[in-house]
């Protein structure tokens, strides 16, 4: 296969964009005692409307239920997140957002798009939407090849 680019580099590239991106993120949430795993739990939920058990909240994340687990039971800790007996079943725990959380979402939400526009600003829109529809189907087509295709335990880091 003679491919016009090096693989290896595009690899390494998206890697350590991601690995940037995620730095510079936690390093302006940190002031709020928040990682960008903690943010993607609170955004999951947030999404969510009444909350979710655990298991969802790994399976949509793609990561491990142990991870999540040790993260929730921080963020219920330090405030972010407290579990909830569901209704109609006093065995099962839903992790609901409170209220605290749900009134600095914005605050977090405007953090997260600073850095976006900042590292983004000069880029065209076309070569962003460009760009993004690349990578959803390199996303696609790498989770077509995993068995059970629930992506993978690649979040790491809590604080």
């Amino acid at each position: 296969m003679n491919n016009p680019y090096d693989p290896h580099e595009l690899a390494s590239l998206l890697s350590e964009m991601t690995r940037q991106w995620r730095l510079r993120l936690n390093e302006r949430l940190a002031p709020l005692n928040l990682s960008q795993p903690r943010w993607w739990i609170i955004r999951t939920l947030r999404d969510a409307g009444a909350g979710m058990v655990q298991k969802d909240i790994a399976a949509q994340m793609g990561v491990e239920g142990p991870s999540v687990a040790r993260m929730i039971d921080r963020m219920e800790e330090d405030g972010w997140l407290e579990r909830r007996t569901a209704e109609g079943d006093r065995r099962c725990k839903r992790v609901c957002l409170t209220e605290q959380t749900r009134n600095l979402i914005s605050e977090i939400e405007a953090i997260s798009l600073q850095l976006q526009h900042e590292l983004t600003h000069d880029i065209p829109v076309s070569d962003i939407q460009q760009c993004m529809q690349t990578l959803s189907r390199i996303l696609e087509r790498a989770r077509e090849l995993q068995p059970g295709g629930q992506g993978d335990s690649s979040v790491q880091g809590d604080r």
